[in-house]
């Protein structure tokens, strides 16, 4: 989880172990009990990513399909999000991807993986987070 606050910064090094068409990404804002997170949704192999939130069975697209400087199979890229009260900024390796400001945004602290599909693994390496209140 990341320390109470409404500026947060996450950044972690995401490969798999196959190369997949599939997508992974980082999720955050995510609250387990109401089911609520922020997907950044990434696709190496036609380097696109996007961003949607997730309300309790709603899937909402707000950022969708753009290129970006995603690396191929076998490297890692590095997926990063700056949250400040709802703007919210996606790097890819370092680079500003795409930015979107959440009108009604989520409020919750938990971060994690996804993985769009059965029959690889996405390893998360170097996770660092850093809140401000």
């Amino acid at each position: 989880l990341i320390p109470a606050g409404q500026k947060y910064y996450i950044q972690a090094d995401f490969f798999t172990d196959i190369d997949t068409n599939k997508s992974y990404g980082l999720t955050f804002g995510l609250n387990h009990s109401t089911d609520t997170f922020y997907l950044f949704e990434v696709w190496p192999q036609t380097k696109n990513f996007r961003l949607f939130k997730y309300t309790a069975g709603d899937w909402r697209e707000l950022i969708p399909f753009s290129h970006g400087n995603i690396r191929p199979y076998p490297e890692a890229n590095t997926l990063s999000v700056y949250f400040n009260t709802g703007n919210i900024q996606l790097y890819i390796n370092g680079e500003l991807a795409s930015t979107y400001m959440d009108d009604s945004p989520l409020q919750f602290t938990g971060v994690g993986v996804f993985a769009n599909d059965a029959g690889y693994r996405v390893i998360m390496d170097d996770l660092f987070i850093y809140s401000e209140e």
